[in-house]
C-alpha cells in the first residue's frame, strides 16, 4: 500500500507575525476535516510557527549548548513545541482521526547536526494498527552539540527514505506555493532550473530557524534525485485544496522533482 506524507508548515498553523504561543486553531481544524476524507496510509509533520522559533531564536538553540544554560534552553524550546503539537492532537483527534504523535527526540540521535541514529518501529507499528503518526520539528540531541533543531522537512526526507512505499509528499504552507523575485509561483522546479532561481527563491521567502522555503525546495530536490518521489507545495489557506491534491487532483501550487 503507497504511504503519502503530508507536512503543516508553522508559518500556517502558527504564524510568525502572531503573538508568541498562538496557534490558528480553526485553520488546523479545517485542515484536519481536509485530512479526514483520505483514506489511505498517512504520516503527517507539522512545524512550529511562533511556538518554538520563538525560544530557538532567542536562545539560539540550533547552535547546541552554548554554556549550562543552553541545556535549560533546549528543554524550553522543546516544551513550545510539544505545546503547538498538542493543540494539533487535540483538534485533529476531536475530529475522530487516530492521531499519534511521535517525538522527533524518541526516533533519532545527532552528531554534529546530522542524524545519525534513527529508530522507526513506533512508526511502523501505528502504521500497521491503520493509525497515523504525527511528527513535529523539534529539538534532538546531539552527541557533540549537546542539542540540534531538526526541520519537519528532514524528517519527512529521512522517512520517505526509510519506507519505500512513499509516493509522494504534500507540503502544506502559508504561501500559494514557492514564489519568485517578483511575487508570482514557480510552477515547476527540478534540477534543471533550480540553479537559476534559487536566488530568487531565497529573497522571496526569507529564512527562518529551520530554513525558511529554500530549505523545503533543497530537501525536496533532493528526495526526487535520490528516491523519484514529487513534492506538491500548496496554499493551506484555499478550503479544500488539500483535499483535493489528497485525491490526486490537479491543484495550483509547486511541483518538485
Amino acid at each position: 500500500m503507497s504511504l503519502a506524507l503530508i507536512k503543516l508548515g508553522g508559518g500556517l498553523i502558527a504564524p510568525k507575525d502572531w503573538p508568541a504561543h498562538t496557534a490558528d486553531v480553526k485553520t488546523i481544524r479545517r485542515l484536519g476535516e481536509e485530512i479526514k476524507e483520505f483514506a489511505g496510509s498517512l504520516i503527517i509533520g507539522h512545524g512550529g510557527g511562533n511556538f518554538p522559533h520563538t525560544e530557538a531564536t532567542k536562545y539560539k538553540t540550533y547552535e547546541g549548548f552554548r554554556d549550562e544554560k543552553g541545556k535549560l534552553r533546549a528543554c524550553l524550546t522543546q516544551v513550545a513545541a510539544r505545546d503547538i503539537n498538542s493543540i494539533v492532537m487535540r483538534e485533529f483527534l476531536s475530529l475522530g482521526l487516530p492521531v499519534a504523535s511521535v517525538a522527533p527526540h524518541d526516533i533519532g540521535v545527532a552528531s554534529n547536526g546530522k542524524v545519525t541514529k534513527e529508530f522507526y518501529e513506533p512508526i511502523k507499528l501505528l502504521l500497521k494498527k491503520r493509525m497515523i503518526p504525527v511528527v513535529y520539528g523539534d529539538v534532538i540531541w546531539d552527541i557533540k552539540r549537546g542539542c540540534t533543531i531538526f526541520s519537519t522537512e528532514v524528517w519527512l526526507s529521512l522517512l520517505a527514505r526509510h519506507f519505500k512505499s512513499v509516493k509522494r509528499i504534500i507540503q502544506v504552507t502559508a504561501e500559494k506555493g514557492v514564489l519568485g523575485s517578483e511575487g508570482k509561483i514557480i510552477k515547476v522546479i527540478n534540477s534543471r532550473n533550480f540553479t537559476q532561481l534559487k536566488s530568487a527563491i531565497g529573497k522571496a521567502a526569507g529564512v527562518d530557524v529551520t530554513g525558511g522555503m529554500l530549505h523545503k525546495v533543497e530537501e525536496s530536490l533532493k528526495l526526487a534525485k535520490d528516491m523519484g518521489i514529487e513534492t506538491l507545495i500548496i496554499s493551506g489557506k484555499v478550503a479544500g485544496r488539500l483535499a483535493a491534491a489528497l485525491r490526486g487532483e490537479k491543484v495550483d501550487g509547486t511541483r518538485i522533482g
